[in-house]
C-alpha cells in the first residue's frame, strides 16, 4: 500500500526498534513457538521474538517495511519468515501458537472477517496477544488513525472475540514512547485471548 511505503521510507523506524512493551510482558510468560505477526511493519516486535526462540512468521502490506524488518533481523542475527499480504487473504499452512497484534487498525467493513481469519490459523490452546487504539484516543496526540471508524472499544472486540475464551480485555491509559509516531498519553484496549 503506497501510503505505508511512504510512512516506512527512510532510515529512521517511525516506531522504533524496540518491541512493543505490553508484548514483552505476555510474549515472555509464553513457552516459545510459532508466533504471526499481523501488519508488523518495521519488523519491532518480529524481531523481538526472533530473539527469543520463537518461530517468527510476519505479513505486512508494505514492501518497503518488509524490507527494513529482514534487514533489521539481519542486523540482529536473527530469522524472520516475512510476506506481503493483505489480512483477509493471509493463509499459513502450519498453525501459530500465538498471533501478536500491535497497533493493527481495520475498517469496520472487513474488522470481524479479519479478525476471524487471524484466529483460524490458531492452535487450540493458542494465544491471542493485541493492543490497539480505543476510540477514545481521537483527539490525542500521541499516534493512531484520525477516522473512529477505525478505532474500537470493548464491545467491538468482545463480539470479535465472543467464540474465543477471552482472558483480558481492558482499556488503559499509558504513556507511548515507540518512535517518532506513537509519543505520548494514549488511551488502548488490551486483549488476551486463547482459543
Amino acid at each position: 500500500m503506497r501510503s505505508w511505503d511512504e510512512r516506512y521510507e527512510g532510515d529512521e523506524f517511525v516506531y522504533g526498534k524496540d518491541a512493543n512493551d505490553f508484548l514483552i510482558q505476555e510474549l515472555d510468560k509464553l513457552r516459545p513457538g510459532r508466533v504471526l505477526f499481523p501488519a508488523e511493519g518495521e519488523g519491532r516486535n518480529a524481531v523481538y521474538a526472533a530473539s527469543h526462540d520463537w518461530e517468527v512468521h510476519a505479513f505486512d502490506l508494505s514492501m518497503v517495511g518488509q524490507k527494513k524488518a529482514l534487514a533489521f533481523a539481519s542486523e540482529m542475527g536473527v530469522e524472520i519468515d516475512y510476506t506481503i499480504s493483505d489480512v483477509l487473504a493471509y493463509n499459513s499452512f502450519d498453525k501459530f501458537d500465538c498471533i501478536a497484534i500491535s497497533f493493527m487498525h481495520l475498517p469496520s467493513k472487513i474488522r470481524r472477517l479479519a479478525h476471524r481469519n487471524l484466529m483460524s490459523q490458531l492452535k487450540p490452546g493458542g494465544c491471542l496477544i493485541m493492543e490497539v487504539f480505543h476510540k477514545e484516543q481521537m483527539p490525542l496526540k500521541s499516534g493512531g488513525p484520525k477516522d473512529l471508524d477505525l478505532l474500537y472499544d470493548e464491545e467491538l472486540l468482545a463480539e470479535d472475540f465472543k467464540d474465543v475464551d477471552v482472558k483480558l480485555l481492558e482499556k488503559t491509559k499509558r504513556v507511548l514512547n515507540e518512535g517518532k509516531l506513537h509519543q505520548g498519553e494514549a488511551i488502548v484496549l488490551r486483549l488476551i485471548a486463547k482459543k
